[in-house]
């Protein structure tokens, strides 16, 4: 409960909630680009600094078509951070090492 109200503390202060949703928006939009010059059809939703990748070709909806969407590419993109270290500040990877074949 401690650590759920410093934070709540920290996100009331002027702009750290808005620079959240803009750092939120701008990975997205990355791994959507990253994605779409990989070949891999996906479509993203977001809310605030919330988000999700479907790997589908088609809008997501409702339950049905989050069915559709292809689970077999998940674990490859679960994992597709892991071996990054990341700053506090801007949320940018500070440094990755690049895997040159999927795990």
């Amino acid at each position: 409960m401690t650590a759920g109200i410093a934070t709540l503390d920290v996100l009331i202060q002027p702009g750290v909630f808005g620079a959240l949703v803009a750092a939120t928006s701008r990975l997205g939009e990355g791994m959507a680009g990253a994605a779409q010059e990989a070949g891999v059809r996906t479509q993203h939703t977001r809310a605030g600094t919330m988000f999700c990748t479907f790997f589908t070709d088609g809008p997501v909806r409702d339950w049905a078509t989050v069915k559709r969407a292809d689970t077999a590419l998940r674990p490859l993109f679960r994992d597709a951070g892991r071996g990054c270290t990341w700053r506090r500040r801007n949320l940018r990877p500070a440094s990755c090492r690049r895997r040159t074949t999927p795990p």
